[in-house]
Order: structure tokens, then C-alpha cells, then sequence
């Protein structure tokens, strides 16, 4: 049981340290996350802290990271669009220390590309076109 035990543990690890990385970094180039997403990454984290606070045991996490992907996934309806306001604090804690700038230019290079390719260009194309207008970090 130990052993289960420490594999759990390293798949709830996991599982936050990726969602969380996932939220900063789909933030940081522009295209932005669902609060879906940032409420699971919260939820992975508060049942690592929750489980190891309390001395819980691991073998828990078998109901809890289901539970977490269903609770955040159905966050855009009541009564579990409660976990939105905390979610999107996490999100904010993810996102600490990113260049305003950069990410505000991302979302509009992101923009032009999309523009660009309704009006017909190719993907690569408008990327060349877009990195050209929008100089700079390449996300």
C-alpha cells in the first residue's frame, strides 16, 4: 500500500504542477485559459495540501482527482460556479510575475493571425506577417 500510496502522491504532483503551468503559460502567449481549467488545476492543488495537512491517506486521492475534473469541468453551473471566485485568485498566482506588455502583445499577434487567416492567408503566412507587425518576444 505504500508504494500505491507514493504513486498516487506523484500523480496529484503532477497533475497540479501541469495544470498550473498550463494556466500561466496558455496566459503568458495569449491564448488564455476557461475558468474549467483554472478551477481543476486548483482543485488538484487544494486536495495535495489538503491530504498532506491533515496526514489523510493518499489512497483519497483515488475519489478526489475524479472528483476534481468533474467540479471544474461543471464550474459554469450553480452551485459549483462557487469555486470561480477562488479559481480565478489561483489562476491570478499562476500568472505572477509575467510581462503585462508581452501578454497583451500575444493576445494581439494571436488576433492578427486569426484575422489573417479568415481573410484567406496561410498559417504560415500570417505568422510571418504577424511576427513582422508585432515584433519582439515569440511566444
Amino acid at each position: 500500500m505504500y508504494i500505491v500510496g507514493i504513486v498516487l502522491w506523484v500523480i496529484v504532483i503532477w497533475l497540479a504542477a501541469s495544470f498550473s503551468w498550463g494556466v500561466r503559460q496558455n496566459t503568458s502567449t495569449g491564448f488564455g485559459v476557461t475558468i474549467q481549467t483554472t478551477n481543476t488545476a486548483m482543485l488538484f492543488t487544494a486536495q495535495a495540501i489538503v491530504v498532506g495537512a491533515f496526514d489523510l491517506n493518499p489512497l483519497h486521492f483515488l475519489w478526489m482527482i475524479p472528483v476534481s475534473f468533474i467540479f471544474g469541468s461543471l464550474s459554469l453551473i450553480a452551485p459549483f460556479s462557487l469555486l470561480s471566485p477562488v479559481g480565478n485568485l489561483y489562476g491570478r498566482l499562476c500568472c505572477l510575475g509575467l510581462d503585462a506588455e508581452v501578454v497583451a502583445q500575444n493576445k494581439a499577434r494571436l488576433r492578427y493571425v486569426r484575422e489573417l487567416v479568415s481573410t484567406g492567408h496561410s498559417l504560415d503566412e500570417a505568422t510571418h506577417m504577424a511576427l513582422e507587425k508585432y515584433p519582439g518576444h515569440n511566444a
